[in-house]
């Protein structure tokens, strides 16, 4: 591999591991999401879909990335002027340029395929996912963006514009074939499937072509006609020329001045909103004029949110200290007056709330306004779009901290994007192997016995919950810390290797803790001495017949002690406990075997049922 090889390849690393992961994921996952195999289709208690949905956005992140990278790292590094510059023939630094993401592109296609045979050979039901549409739709829809990456790169000027801009054009590519395909009928679906899916083909076919051409013609006749500052501009510069005078700093001290610098920043995130809000009402007005399109237009808003909130999410956290650090201001910013921890609270300040008016707000009036304004249940929609604000805030604190050890925005956006991958399923893994475990289960013992609790006082979600907010809260606190540590200057390969496992441990740990901790209190060391309760009052029958009726009867624990089932550890549990014993009769099937109904009351008020039926002590183990 020759020099310039490397150098095209290195920053494309990070992107093709990503979609090789995911390309390797996806069939299986899909596969176990038609057809689950056990579970009911959900991993950790939550749905398979999600970790699809998951795996198809990394999988399409960083193809797009792949493809916009080598031409828009130039700009970003400001070094595209030095390569037009080389004696080298444009088209050898074309080719070049357009292999590395060709071969990348190819091992992810190869990667998908070894995923669908692994899928086939050990998930039998996996054939339906080789169907044409499932697979030549998206392989158009990555050759278009294979080939047409290069002109609105170098037409943006930035990855991002690389990214963002060959998506839309096939989005509207598609929706023009869509509406002369079936401008008679007005259905797409089923009447005239084949028929548009030959006319995507056609116009795939001739969406690549053109576009690669106009890429190609416009890096052979691009011209870099910005002067490239250096030491010698002061030189050059006239000797009698007056600097201007200094503006006075305000009232208001430099807040302002900060504050509007943020904002102007951000305006990247403010196209990316524009852009949504545009795709989003106009896909709602040819909605009203063709309302037999109603499926296909809920389908274009889906794919809409799905692409712009985790790119909104992301980006508002991270293209700040991003771009101030790819224009090298970043270390000049921090000999201002204002000191350091200020600069990086304002910072963090002004993403989230970017990231609240463009990744929340507008998402959420676009959405109400889909509705027609109108919302049957407002507290379950609000129930339901918590989980959302909460991926929103952590999706941009966590771009936010992988800013500062990375240094570069689309490095911190692809690394925030495997983050989340690997925090999620890192979590739900835990949560499955918490509830297998039970190491906490003296502890819980202890407990239940020195509180005299029932084993039954907390219940699944309460332990769940606590174990999920301690673990965020911890991770919450890592990201900030790490984040104003680092922010300074980017930290080694071990550092960041340190803090990365840092914060996985502060998240998984909690999760398996509350998990094993619900399983702690449902194990037999627990229960035993619920157990015990229950044989001494299998025996009160036979030593106290008289007693035990339809009526309670209270029972002291000297005679539940008499029967010689309680332990030490079962009578700590019941000192200064009311047992109230009673015989009940069901109705039904067991009309003729009466249970005895014991109600124990502690004596901080807590009480508890117990249940047990005195025929069935005397029979035999197994039957």
């Amino acid at each position: 591999m020759t020099a310039r090889s490397k150098k095209e390849t290195r920053p494309l690393l990070l992107p093709w591991g990503i979609a090789m992961v995911a390309a390797l994921l996806f069939p299986t996952i899909d596969t176990l999401t038609r057809y689950p195999y056990s579970n009911n289709g959900y991993f950790g208690g939550l749905p398979l879909e999600w970790f699809g949905g998951l795996i198809r956005l990394s999988l399409f992140v960083g193809c797009m990335a792949l493809a916009a990278i080598p031409f828009g790292i130039e700009f970003q590094h400001r070094t595209f002027a030095l390569i037009l510059v080389q004696p080298v023939e444009r088209l050898r630094l074309w080719k070049a340029k357009m292999a590395s993401p060709a071969v990348a592109f190819v091992a992810v296609g190869l990667a998908y395929v070894v995923g669908e045979c692994f899928a086939c050979l050990y998930l039998p039901s996996s054939s339906p996912s080789w169907s044409a549409g499932d697979v030549c739709l998206p392989m158009f829809f990555l050759f278009g963006i294979l080939c047409s990456s290069a002109y609105w790169t170098l037409l943006s000027r930035s990855i991002i514009g690389g990214m963002v801009l060959p998506l839309a054009a096939q989005v509207g590519l598609a929706v023009l074939i869509g509406y002369l395909v079936s401008w008679r009928t007005g259905d797409v679906f089923p009447t005239a499937s084949l028929q548009l899916f030959v006319a995507l083909g056609i116009g795939a076919l001739v969406y690549c072509s053109l576009f690669a051409y106009l890429g190609w013609r416009k890096f052979a006749r691009m011209e870099c006609r910005e002067a490239l500052l250096g030491s010698s501009v002061f030189e050059a510069a006239p000797a009698g020329r007056e600097s201007a005078p200094l503006q006075p700093i305000p009232s208001s001290g430099p807040w302002r001045g900060l504050l509007r610098k943020e904002l102007r920043l951000q305006r990247t995130v403010f196209l990316l909103a524009s852009f949504f809000a545009v795709c989003w009402f106009a896909a709602l007005g040819l909605e009203r004029l063709r309302p037999a399109w109603k499926d296909q237009f809920e389908a274009v808003h889906i794919l809409l949110l799905v692409i712009y909130l985790p790119l909104g999410w992301l980006l508002a956290g991270c293209i700040s200290l991003g771009e101030e650090k790819s224009l090298g201001t970043w270390g000049w910013h921090l000999t201002l007056p204002v000191s350091a921890w200020r600069q990086w609270a304002m910072k963090l300040a002004i993403a989230l709330a970017v990231m609240s008016v463009a990744g929340l707000a507008l998402p959420g009036l676009a959405w109400f306004a889909a509705q027609g304004f109108k919302i049957d249940r407002p507290g379950r929609w609000f129930l339901e779009a918590s989980p959302v604000v909460l991926l929103a805030v952590y999706g941009a604190i966590l771009s936010f901290w992988a800013v500062t050890m990375l240094g570069n925005v689309i490095r911190a956006v692809l690394a925030s994007l495997m983050a989340v991958g690997v925090l999620f399923l890192g979590g739900m893994l835990m949560v499955e192997i918490g509830g297998r475990t039970s190491f906490q289960q003296e502890l819980c013992a202890w407990i239940v016995v020195q509180f005299q609790l029932s084993p039954w006082q907390f219940g699944v979600r309460e332990l769940t919950f606590l174990g999920s907010i301690i673990g965020l809260l911890l991770l919450l606190a890592l990201l900030l810390r790490q984040s104003y540590v680092h922010c300074r200057r980017e930290p080694s390969r071990a550092v960041l290797i340190k803090c990365s496992l840092g914060l996985m441990v502060s998240l998984f740990l909690p999760l398996w803790w509350g998990a094993d901790l619900v399983h702690s209190f449902r194990s037999p060391v627990v229960n035993a001495v619920v157990e015990q309760l229950r044989e001494a009052m299998m025996q009160l029958p036979s030593r106290m017949p008289d007693r035990i009726g339809v009526k309670a009867t209270t029972v002291s624990l000297e005679e539940l002690d008499a029967t010689g089932s309680l332990d030490s550890q079962a009578k700590r549990w019941l000192r200064g406990a009311t047992i109230a014993v009673s015989k009940w009769t069901p109705a039904g099937v067991y009309q003729s075997s009466p249970l005895l109904t014991a109600q124990v009351t502690f004596p901080g008020g807590r009480s508890f049922t117990v249940q047990c039926a005195p025929e069935w002590v005397h029979q035999p183990k197994g039957t």
